[in-house]
């Protein structure tokens, strides 16, 4: 389970880690959070061996009584995280409260990154004629532009399995005009060499196909700086490579049930270019 671009000009050589978890699913549940805690012992047991610098988490992290777990839990990382909100937090009644509990973190990383960018707070949304708490947000590391894209659905629990798809939300202040202004913004720069991470995966299936094409049309453009969309949501590790989307798609595994998934992403440069290898982490619950 490893990707790796080669370099052709120039050897290139390894700048840090990245270690992707997705969808912890804390509900209050025991299982549940040992689960959390065994991937983020993982980690910090880790981070120095394999360079680890952050951590994103890809949405459905907590609600209810484990959404302020979630964080108290997060906080145990030795390394910055990246907390991603998913449809979950949003139909279970925690959209705003997702913003507060995580207030924090994103100050830190408003204050510790470079380039913030936080497209949050509340949204005129008007498809559901309500405030929408988006939390949008992007910022550079050593060279990788990190995008995070909130496209969970804020239809109401009554709507069924269309909360489950993504959605633009293509009005001022939502999740599309956020990505086109990231994308406009980005330079010529070997440093632009951008991530999209997200809880819904940014593919057909995922968005129908007419939301699908005015993301390919956004991106399009972008391309030859874009590597891939990190994702969650589906509970499977699944590598889509479609090429005329402009960008692969990988999606991990929950850490919530079957065997913890932890996704590490190595990042290598040289002089014009960045590349990345991948390996999947995989190890059963204890049960402890």
């Amino acid at each position: 389970d490893v990707v790796h671009d080669t370099a052709t000009e120039e050897e290139a050589h390894f700048v840090f880690s990245i270690a992707i978890l997705a969808d912890p699913h804390l509900t209050g549940n025991a299982e549940q959070s040992s689960r959390l805690e065994q991937a983020i012992s993982w980690i910090n047991t880790h981070r120095e061996s394999r360079q680890i610098e952050l951590v994103p988490v890809l949405g459905d992290v907590g609600w209810g009584t484990g959404l302020s777990e979630s964080k108290q839990l997060l906080d145990q990382l030795d390394i910055p995280y990246v907390p991603i909100i998913g449809d979950n937090e949003i139909q279970y009644g925690d959209e705003e409260n997702f913003t507060s509990i995580y207030n924090d973190q994103f100050e830190w990383l408003s204050e510790n990154t470079e380039s913030w960018t936080f497209g949050g707070g509340a949204v005129w949304n008007p498809e559901e004629a309500q405030d929408s708490f988006f939390t949008n947000m992007a910022f550079t590391h050593k060279g990788l532009r990190l995008i995070v894209l909130d496209w969970a659905s804020r239809l109401p629990s009554s709507e069924g399995i269309w909360t489950e798809f993504g959605y633009l939300h293509n009005f001022d202040g939502g999740t599309y005009e956020f990505l086109q202004s990231e994308l406009m913004n980005l330079s010529s720069s070997r440093e632009q060499s951008v991530l999209f991470l997200t809880h819904i995966p940014m593919t057909v299936g995922s968005f129908n196909s007419a939301n699908m094409e005015s993301i390919t049309a956004a991106v399009e453009a972008y391309s030859d700086k874009v590597y891939a969309n990190f994702a969650g949501h589906l509970h499977v590790n699944v590598e889509d490579d479609t090429t005329d989307r402009g960008y692969e798609v990988y999606i991990t595994n929950a850490v919530w049930d079957d065997v913890i998934t932890i996704r590490m992403l190595d990042v290598y440069q040289n002089s014009n270019s960045v590349y990345f290898e991948q390996e999947l982490v995989e190890f059963p619950w204890s049960g402890e």
